[in-house]
Protein backbone atom coordinates (compact mmCIF):
# COMPACT_ATOMS: atom_id res chain seq x y z
CA UNK A 1 0.00 0.00 0.00
CA UNK A 2 2.57 2.22 0.60
CA UNK A 3 5.20 1.20 -1.72
CA UNK A 4 5.11 4.12 -3.40
CA UNK A 5 6.03 6.53 -0.57
CA UNK A 6 9.59 5.96 -1.48
CA UNK A 7 10.01 6.13 -5.15
CA UNK A 8 7.89 9.53 -4.78
CA UNK A 9 10.31 10.85 -2.24
CA UNK A 10 13.13 10.04 -4.42
CA UNK A 11 11.53 11.45 -7.69
CA UNK A 12 10.59 14.66 -5.72
CA UNK A 13 14.49 14.82 -4.68
CA UNK A 14 15.69 14.21 -8.00
CA UNK A 15 13.36 16.74 -9.30
CA UNK A 16 14.87 19.43 -7.07
CA UNK A 17 18.09 18.71 -7.64
CA UNK A 18 17.53 18.87 -11.04
CA UNK A 19 15.98 22.61 -10.63
CA UNK A 20 18.13 23.49 -8.42
CA UNK A 21 21.13 22.87 -10.73
CA UNK A 22 18.90 24.98 -14.06
CA UNK A 23 18.80 27.65 -11.50
CA UNK A 24 22.51 27.91 -11.01
CA UNK A 25 23.38 27.54 -14.63
CA UNK A 26 21.22 30.55 -15.27
CA UNK A 27 22.20 32.53 -12.29
CA UNK A 28 25.82 31.86 -13.78
CA UNK A 29 24.65 32.92 -17.30
CA UNK A 30 22.17 35.74 -16.38
CA UNK A 31 25.47 36.95 -13.76
CA UNK A 32 28.11 36.46 -16.95
CA UNK A 33 26.19 38.98 -18.73
CA UNK A 34 27.20 41.81 -16.09
CA UNK A 35 30.37 42.58 -18.40
CA UNK A 36 27.88 44.13 -20.74
CA UNK A 37 28.69 47.84 -20.79
CA UNK A 38 25.83 49.29 -18.36
CA UNK A 39 22.58 51.30 -20.06
CA UNK A 40 23.75 55.03 -20.27
CA UNK A 41 21.12 57.35 -19.45
CA UNK A 42 22.38 60.56 -20.70
CA UNK A 43 21.89 64.23 -19.39
CA UNK A 44 18.76 65.52 -19.02
CA UNK A 45 17.37 69.06 -17.64
CA UNK A 46 15.86 68.24 -13.99
CA UNK A 47 12.07 67.88 -14.63
CA UNK A 48 11.07 65.28 -12.10
CA UNK A 49 9.44 66.32 -8.75
CA UNK A 50 10.57 63.85 -6.76
CA UNK A 51 8.84 62.71 -2.79
CA UNK A 52 11.02 61.26 -1.06
CA UNK A 53 9.51 58.36 1.73
CA UNK A 54 11.37 57.58 4.90
CA UNK A 55 9.82 55.42 7.03
CA UNK A 56 11.19 55.70 10.70
CA UNK A 57 11.21 53.71 14.00
CA UNK A 58 13.14 54.99 16.77
CA UNK A 59 15.84 56.65 14.56
CA UNK A 60 16.87 59.66 16.19
CA UNK A 61 20.46 58.71 16.57
CA UNK A 62 20.94 57.73 12.62
CA UNK A 63 18.77 59.86 10.74
CA UNK A 64 20.41 63.09 10.92
CA UNK A 65 23.32 61.86 8.39
CA UNK A 66 20.66 61.18 5.78
CA UNK A 67 18.56 64.10 5.77
CA UNK A 68 21.92 66.33 5.37
CA UNK A 69 22.50 64.11 2.41
CA UNK A 70 19.39 65.25 0.37
CA UNK A 71 19.88 68.31 1.32
CA UNK A 72 22.87 69.00 0.14
CA UNK A 73 21.62 67.28 -3.64
CA UNK A 74 23.11 68.50 -6.83
CA UNK A 75 19.57 68.95 -7.65
CA UNK A 76 17.03 72.00 -7.92
CA UNK A 77 15.56 72.08 -3.95
CA UNK A 78 11.95 73.42 -5.42
CA UNK A 79 11.74 69.94 -7.04
CA UNK A 80 11.89 67.43 -4.14
CA UNK A 81 10.38 66.93 -1.17
CA UNK A 82 11.61 64.79 2.44
CA UNK A 83 9.02 63.49 3.78
CA UNK A 84 9.86 61.54 7.23
CA UNK A 85 7.06 59.07 8.33
CA UNK A 86 7.93 58.05 12.21
CA UNK A 87 5.63 55.24 13.13
CA UNK A 88 5.66 53.14 16.55
CA UNK A 89 8.31 55.04 17.90
CA UNK A 90 9.39 55.59 21.48
CA UNK A 91 12.34 58.53 21.12
CA UNK A 92 12.32 61.36 19.40
CA UNK A 93 12.45 60.66 15.73
CA UNK A 94 9.90 63.10 14.27
CA UNK A 95 11.74 66.28 16.15
CA UNK A 96 15.56 64.96 15.27
CA UNK A 97 13.76 64.84 11.62
CA UNK A 98 12.09 68.08 11.77
CA UNK A 99 15.63 69.91 13.28
CA UNK A 100 17.59 68.35 10.24
CA UNK A 101 15.02 70.30 8.22
CA UNK A 102 12.82 67.09 6.58
CA UNK A 103 9.07 67.49 6.89
CA UNK A 104 7.45 65.19 9.19
CA UNK A 105 4.18 62.83 7.79
CA UNK A 106 3.10 61.14 11.81
CA UNK A 107 1.44 57.79 11.08
CA UNK A 108 -1.58 58.09 12.25
CA UNK A 109 -3.01 54.36 11.69
CA UNK A 110 -1.62 51.16 13.20
CA UNK A 111 0.77 49.35 10.90
CA UNK A 112 3.28 46.61 11.23
CA UNK A 113 5.57 46.96 8.34
CA UNK A 114 7.40 49.27 6.21
CA UNK A 115 5.00 48.76 3.09
CA UNK A 116 2.21 49.51 5.52
CA UNK A 117 3.87 52.78 6.48
CA UNK A 118 4.28 53.53 2.96
CA UNK A 119 1.06 52.97 1.48
CA UNK A 120 -0.51 55.29 4.02
CA UNK A 121 1.87 57.89 3.31
CA UNK A 122 1.57 57.60 -0.71
CA UNK A 123 -2.18 57.98 0.00
CA UNK A 124 -2.26 60.94 2.03
CA UNK A 125 0.85 62.64 -0.22
CA UNK A 126 -0.50 62.08 -4.08
CA UNK A 127 -2.70 64.47 -4.36
CA UNK A 128 0.18 66.95 -4.23
CA UNK A 129 1.13 66.11 -8.18
CA UNK A 130 4.76 63.98 -7.67
CA UNK A 131 5.89 62.48 -10.49
CA UNK A 132 7.81 59.89 -8.76
CA UNK A 133 8.51 58.49 -5.49
CA UNK A 134 11.99 57.66 -4.20
CA UNK A 135 12.29 55.26 -0.72
CA UNK A 136 15.05 55.30 1.66
CA UNK A 137 16.08 53.89 4.94
CA UNK A 138 16.71 56.10 7.75
CA UNK A 139 20.22 54.67 8.19
CA UNK A 140 21.68 55.03 4.53
CA UNK A 141 23.25 58.01 3.17
CA UNK A 142 23.06 58.77 -0.15
CA UNK A 143 25.10 60.37 -2.95
CA UNK A 144 24.77 63.99 -3.88
CA UNK A 145 24.39 62.97 -7.92
CA UNK A 146 21.51 60.47 -6.48
CA UNK A 147 18.37 62.57 -7.93
CA UNK A 148 19.71 63.76 -10.93
CA UNK A 149 20.68 60.22 -11.96
CA UNK A 150 17.35 59.42 -11.27
CA UNK A 151 16.05 62.03 -13.38
CA UNK A 152 17.64 61.34 -16.24
CA UNK A 153 16.30 57.52 -15.62
CA UNK A 154 12.93 58.85 -15.45
CA UNK A 155 12.84 60.67 -18.48
CA UNK A 156 13.87 58.17 -20.65
CA UNK A 157 10.75 56.31 -20.00
CA UNK A 158 11.20 53.96 -17.29
CA UNK A 159 8.77 53.78 -14.45
CA UNK A 160 10.52 52.08 -11.88
CA UNK A 161 14.53 51.79 -10.98
CA UNK A 162 17.01 50.50 -8.51
CA UNK A 163 20.12 51.97 -7.73
CA UNK A 164 23.20 51.35 -6.89
CA UNK A 165 23.00 50.10 -3.10
CA UNK A 166 26.53 50.29 -1.59
CA UNK A 167 28.12 49.88 2.26
CA UNK A 168 28.49 52.80 5.06
CA UNK A 169 30.66 50.12 6.89
CA UNK A 170 32.05 47.45 5.34
CA UNK A 171 35.14 47.27 7.59
CA UNK A 172 33.21 47.67 11.06
CA UNK A 173 32.81 43.93 11.68
CA UNK A 174 33.57 40.81 10.11
CA UNK A 175 29.41 40.08 9.38
CA UNK A 176 29.14 43.84 8.05
CA UNK A 177 32.07 42.81 5.41
CA UNK A 178 30.19 39.52 4.39
CA UNK A 179 26.78 42.01 4.08
CA UNK A 180 28.63 44.42 2.28
CA UNK A 181 30.36 41.70 -0.40
CA UNK A 182 26.80 40.14 -0.80
CA UNK A 183 25.28 43.58 -1.72
CA UNK A 184 28.15 44.40 -3.89
CA UNK A 185 27.39 41.17 -5.76
CA UNK A 186 23.79 41.53 -5.82
CA UNK A 187 24.91 44.87 -7.65
CA UNK A 188 26.86 43.41 -9.78
CA UNK A 189 25.73 40.33 -10.95
CA UNK A 190 22.15 40.55 -10.28
CA UNK A 191 21.08 43.85 -11.09
CA UNK A 192 23.85 44.24 -13.74
CA UNK A 193 23.22 40.61 -14.97
CA UNK A 194 19.82 41.47 -15.36
CA UNK A 195 20.26 44.87 -16.84
CA UNK A 196 22.84 43.12 -19.51
CA UNK A 197 20.33 40.74 -20.72
CA UNK A 198 17.48 43.33 -21.20
CA UNK A 199 15.67 41.56 -18.42
CA UNK A 200 14.21 43.40 -14.15
CA UNK A 201 16.43 44.08 -12.18
CA UNK A 202 15.23 43.35 -8.24
CA UNK A 203 14.01 46.61 -5.94
CA UNK A 204 16.06 46.02 -2.98
CA UNK A 205 13.89 47.77 -0.24
CA UNK A 206 15.83 51.58 -0.29
CA UNK A 207 17.35 53.63 -2.80
CA UNK A 208 14.72 52.73 -5.93
CA UNK A 209 12.13 55.30 -7.52
CA UNK A 210 8.81 53.98 -9.06
CA UNK A 211 7.05 57.07 -11.20
CA UNK A 212 3.27 58.11 -10.40
CA UNK A 213 2.28 56.96 -13.77
CA UNK A 214 3.26 53.19 -13.01
CA UNK A 215 1.67 53.90 -9.68
CA UNK A 216 -1.93 55.07 -11.10
CA UNK A 217 -1.09 51.94 -13.43
CA UNK A 218 -1.17 49.20 -10.18
CA UNK A 219 -3.98 51.25 -8.03
CA UNK A 220 -1.94 52.98 -6.27
CA UNK A 221 0.76 51.64 -3.45
CA UNK A 222 -1.00 47.91 -2.86
CA UNK A 223 1.98 46.25 -1.26
CA UNK A 224 0.17 43.96 1.55
CA UNK A 225 3.44 41.34 2.51
CA UNK A 226 6.52 42.80 4.61
CA UNK A 227 8.77 42.43 1.30
CA UNK A 228 7.13 45.21 -0.24
CA UNK A 229 10.22 45.36 -2.40
CA UNK A 230 10.07 42.35 -4.30
CA UNK A 231 6.49 42.99 -4.52
CA UNK A 232 6.81 46.41 -6.33
CA UNK A 233 8.93 44.06 -8.68
CA UNK A 234 6.42 41.57 -9.27
CA UNK A 235 3.62 44.08 -9.71
CA UNK A 236 5.68 46.02 -12.17
CA UNK A 237 6.40 43.16 -14.33
CA UNK A 238 2.71 41.77 -14.34
CA UNK A 239 1.81 45.38 -15.45
CA UNK A 240 4.30 45.09 -18.49
CA UNK A 241 6.91 47.25 -17.34
CA UNK A 242 10.79 46.13 -15.86
CA UNK A 243 12.65 47.78 -13.13
CA UNK A 244 15.43 49.29 -14.90
CA UNK A 245 19.21 49.31 -13.32
CA UNK A 246 20.67 52.48 -12.24
CA UNK A 247 24.16 52.02 -10.87
CA UNK A 248 25.39 55.96 -11.05
CA UNK A 249 22.12 56.66 -9.07
CA UNK A 250 24.26 55.74 -5.14
CA UNK A 251 22.94 54.65 -1.91
CA UNK A 252 25.60 53.63 1.32
CA UNK A 253 23.52 51.47 3.54
CA UNK A 254 24.23 50.43 6.94
CA UNK A 255 24.89 46.75 7.36
CA UNK A 256 24.44 44.32 10.39
CA UNK A 257 27.52 44.34 13.25
CA UNK A 258 25.94 40.52 14.95
CA UNK A 259 25.31 37.56 13.71
CA UNK A 260 21.60 38.38 15.46
CA UNK A 261 20.96 41.33 13.56
CA UNK A 262 21.68 39.52 10.23
CA UNK A 263 20.06 36.86 10.91
CA UNK A 264 16.61 38.67 11.91
CA UNK A 265 17.04 40.32 8.70
CA UNK A 266 17.47 37.54 6.40
CA UNK A 267 14.77 35.77 8.39
CA UNK A 268 12.82 38.30 7.51
CA UNK A 269 13.78 38.58 3.98
CA UNK A 270 12.72 34.68 3.72
CA UNK A 271 9.16 35.18 4.93
CA UNK A 272 8.55 38.30 3.08
CA UNK A 273 9.77 35.86 -0.09
CA UNK A 274 7.08 33.27 1.12
CA UNK A 275 4.21 35.67 1.33
CA UNK A 276 4.93 37.48 -2.18
CA UNK A 277 5.03 33.94 -3.52
CA UNK A 278 1.96 32.68 -2.28
CA UNK A 279 0.11 36.06 -3.22
CA UNK A 280 1.69 36.20 -6.78
CA UNK A 281 2.90 33.05 -7.82
CA UNK A 282 -0.70 31.91 -9.61
CA UNK A 283 -0.80 35.12 -11.43
CA UNK A 284 2.88 35.28 -12.70
CA UNK A 285 2.51 31.54 -14.26
CA UNK A 286 -0.80 32.35 -15.85
CA UNK A 287 0.59 35.56 -17.58
CA UNK A 288 3.17 33.43 -18.38
CA UNK A 289 1.34 30.88 -20.13
CA UNK A 290 -0.80 33.80 -21.71
CA UNK A 291 2.53 36.35 -22.78
CA UNK A 292 5.65 33.93 -22.14
CA UNK A 293 8.28 36.45 -21.30
CA UNK A 294 12.07 35.50 -20.05
CA UNK A 295 11.49 38.18 -17.44
CA UNK A 296 8.25 36.07 -15.82
CA UNK A 297 10.26 33.28 -15.75
CA UNK A 298 13.58 34.37 -14.06
CA UNK A 299 10.98 36.44 -11.84
CA UNK A 300 9.50 33.08 -11.10
CA UNK A 301 12.40 31.15 -9.74
CA UNK A 302 13.80 34.31 -7.59
CA UNK A 303 10.55 33.92 -5.74
CA UNK A 304 10.50 29.83 -5.19
CA UNK A 305 14.72 30.35 -3.72
CA UNK A 306 13.17 29.61 0.29
CA UNK A 307 12.62 26.01 -1.40
CA UNK A 308 16.24 26.02 -3.07
CA UNK A 309 17.25 27.12 0.54
CA UNK A 310 14.99 24.16 2.30
CA UNK A 311 16.79 21.58 -0.13
CA UNK A 312 19.76 22.53 0.14
CA UNK A 313 20.05 22.50 4.14
CA UNK A 314 18.52 18.94 4.00
CA UNK A 315 21.46 18.15 2.05
CA UNK A 316 23.76 19.19 4.83
CA UNK A 317 22.02 17.06 7.66
CA UNK A 318 24.84 15.15 9.32
CA UNK A 319 25.17 11.31 8.48
CA UNK A 320 24.64 10.39 12.09
CA UNK A 321 21.28 12.16 12.40
CA UNK A 322 19.65 9.31 9.72
CA UNK A 323 19.57 6.88 13.06
CA UNK A 324 16.41 8.98 14.43
CA UNK A 325 13.24 7.48 13.69
CA UNK A 326 12.23 10.01 10.75
CA UNK A 327 14.85 8.78 8.56
CA UNK A 328 15.13 5.02 9.27
CA UNK A 329 11.54 4.96 8.01
CA UNK A 330 12.78 5.40 4.59
CA UNK A 331 15.64 3.11 4.91
CA UNK A 332 13.18 0.63 6.10
CA UNK A 333 11.41 0.21 3.02
CA UNK A 334 8.60 2.94 4.45
CA UNK A 335 6.55 -0.39 6.45
CA UNK A 336 7.96 0.35 9.52
CA UNK A 337 10.45 -1.63 12.20
CA UNK A 338 10.58 -5.31 11.76
CA UNK A 339 8.38 -6.99 14.09
CA UNK A 340 5.35 -4.86 13.76
CA UNK A 341 4.03 -7.80 11.29
CA UNK A 342 6.47 -10.79 11.47
CA UNK A 343 6.31 -12.52 8.69
CA UNK A 344 5.23 -10.04 5.98
CA UNK A 345 7.85 -7.41 6.22
CA UNK A 346 10.40 -10.47 6.10
CA UNK A 347 13.29 -10.67 2.77
CA UNK A 348 15.45 -12.93 1.77
CA UNK A 349 19.16 -13.27 3.29
CA UNK A 350 21.27 -10.55 1.85
CA UNK A 351 22.08 -10.76 -1.89
CA UNK A 352 25.95 -11.84 -2.87
CA UNK A 353 28.38 -9.34 -2.54
CA UNK A 354 26.50 -7.26 0.37
CA UNK A 355 27.25 -7.10 4.17
CA UNK A 356 26.57 -4.86 7.14
CA UNK A 357 28.87 -2.79 8.97
CA UNK A 358 27.89 -2.14 12.36
CA UNK A 359 28.52 1.65 13.84
CA UNK A 360 29.60 2.20 17.33
CA UNK A 361 25.96 3.89 18.29
CA UNK A 362 24.76 0.00 17.80
CA UNK A 363 22.65 0.38 14.40
CA UNK A 364 23.77 -0.96 11.26
CA UNK A 365 24.77 0.41 7.79
CA UNK A 366 23.95 -1.87 4.62
CA UNK A 367 26.99 -1.35 2.97
CA UNK A 368 25.72 -1.69 -0.53
CA UNK A 369 23.31 1.60 -0.77
CA UNK A 370 23.44 4.97 -0.45
CA UNK A 371 21.34 6.39 2.66
CA UNK A 372 18.41 7.49 3.26
CA UNK A 373 17.18 9.32 -0.70
CA UNK A 374 20.54 11.64 -0.54
CA UNK A 375 19.87 12.80 2.55
CA UNK A 376 23.57 11.14 3.84
CA UNK A 377 26.88 11.75 2.30
CA UNK A 378 28.43 8.57 3.12
CA UNK A 379 27.59 5.12 1.63
CA UNK A 380 25.68 3.37 3.99
CA UNK A 381 21.50 2.57 4.94
CA UNK A 382 20.49 2.92 8.78
CA UNK A 383 19.00 -0.38 10.03
CA UNK A 384 17.23 -1.00 13.29
CA UNK A 385 19.24 -2.91 15.81
CA UNK A 386 16.09 -4.76 16.62
CA UNK A 387 16.19 -6.16 13.10
CA UNK A 388 19.14 -8.18 13.78
CA UNK A 389 19.02 -9.46 17.44
CA UNK A 390 22.35 -8.58 19.69
CA UNK A 391 24.23 -7.14 16.81
CA UNK A 392 27.57 -8.74 15.48
CA UNK A 393 29.51 -11.43 16.87
CA UNK A 394 31.95 -9.72 19.57
CA UNK A 395 35.05 -8.36 17.72
CA UNK A 396 33.74 -8.24 14.37
CA UNK A 397 32.39 -5.56 11.98
CA UNK A 398 30.08 -6.90 9.87
CA UNK A 399 27.45 -10.03 10.00
CA UNK A 400 25.32 -12.12 7.90
CA UNK A 401 22.15 -12.67 8.91
CA UNK A 402 20.18 -15.24 8.43
CA UNK A 403 15.94 -13.88 7.83
CA UNK A 404 16.20 -10.51 5.82
CA UNK A 405 13.31 -8.25 7.14
CA UNK A 406 14.80 -4.86 6.30
CA UNK A 407 14.32 -3.37 2.58
CA UNK A 408 16.78 -1.00 1.43
CA UNK A 409 16.45 1.06 -1.70
CA UNK A 410 17.08 -0.73 -4.47
CA UNK A 411 16.49 -4.41 -3.34
CA UNK A 412 13.83 -6.40 -5.41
Amino acid sequence: MTDWLFPAALALTGTMGVLMGLWGLWYLISGLACVRKPQDYGLHPAQTKFAILIAARNEELVIGPLINSLLTQSYPAKLYDIWVIPNNCADNTALAARSFGAKVLECTVPVKSKGEVLRFAYNRLRGRRYDAWLVFDADNVVDRNFLAEMNNVRLTGVQAAQGYRDSKNPYDTALSGCSSIYYWMMDRFHNGGKAGLGLSAMIGGTGFMVTQSLLDKLGGWRTETISEDMEITVQALLAGERVAYAPKAITYDEQPLTWEQSFKQRRRWTSGTIQVAEAYLPALAQELGERPRLALLDMGSTMVLPAYQLAALAGLIPPRWADGPCFRLCCWGWRGPAGISPGRHSRPPLPPGSSLHWRENGTAVCGRHWGPIGFSSSPGCPLPRSAFGNGPPSGRRSATPGPWPHSCPGDK
